[in-house]
């Protein structure tokens, strides 16, 4: 008898989409008390060990299970192609990069509030941007990345349905 094997072509973008959902299940059980000290970047003290987690941190929290699936369906879709052909290391560090930038950017030049990207935020009933720009970060940086290897190559030509496709 054959031994059943369970193989996972994305760990990176399964473990990612894990972690959201945990954070949201943690977020629903503190009644949004983890989410709003962890998961969105706002302006603190750059003494505070936090600070640095929320700047990668922030792109795991979502406001409710209608952002969470919306975002994870994008992911999903477009995260395990992504993965396959450039690799979990590769887009494990798109993702940390992307989420550093935006994390900056926010903490940069947001001054009184509280923004869970994309999202509601209780605190100062705004919205902003997360996993998706995440998202959008990780395509352009491959996309960028796709040009820039057929540029050099000058061997065949590529559709526009090649660069989304990657």
């Amino acid at each position: 008898m054959k031994k059943l094997v369970i193989r996972f072509n994305a760990p990176v973008v399964l473990l990612f989409a894990l972690l959201s959902l945990l954070v949201l299940l943690l977020d629903g059980w503190t009644g949004g008390v983890s989410t709003t000290r962890f998961f969105c970047v706002y302006r603190s003290s750059l003494a505070d060990p936090l600070t640095y987690v929320r700047f990668f941190g922030h792109v795991l929290g979502h406001s409710g299970y209608s952002h969470y699936m919306n975002n994870m369906l994008l992911l999903l879709l477009v995260g395990p192609g992504l993965e396959e052909k450039y690799g979990s290391r590769n887009l494990l560090m798109t993702i940390l990069v992307t989420a550093l930038v935006t994390g900056l950017v926010q903490f940069i030049f947001q001054h009184s509030c509280s923004f869970l990207k994309t999202s509601y935020c209780g605190r100062c009933r705004l919205y902003s941007g997360n996993t998706a720009q995440a998202l959008c970060g990780i395509v352009l940086v491959f996309s960028f990345t796709k040009i820039l290897r057929y540029e050099r190559s000058h061997t065949t030509v590529k559709t526009n349905a090649d660069y989304f496709l990657l």
